[in-house]
């Protein structure tokens, strides 16, 4: 949520991938992880263009908008997370 999408995958990944590759997880493992909780910070970022155009046409407040979804995008990665978890992709 701190940082933009761009950052997350150019910047971020990188270091994590790096990271995690010299505990022995595979790097694709790694990916699939990083992109299910990216969820929540590209959509309830205030960071994304897309966020803003959406609360813009709906006519909401970006600060209700963040305090109610939070929580359902946060919930809904970690369901992700779980279902991956189990068909085996992490």
């Amino acid at each position: 949520m701190l940082t933009s999408t761009d950052a997350y995958y150019y910047a971020l990944f990188p270091i994590v991938e790096s990271i995690t590759t010299e505990v022995g997880v595979a790097s694709t493992s790694t990916g699939y992880a990083m992109l299910i909780g990216n969820v929540v910070g590209t959509f309830v970022s205030p960071l994304a263009p897309a966020v803003w155009l959406a609360v813009g046409l709906a006519g909401i407040d970006m600060g209700k908008y963040i305090r109610y979804s939070f929580f359902w995008f946060w919930g809904f990665s970690i369901i992700m997370v779980l279902i991956a978890w189990m068909i085996g992709v992490i």
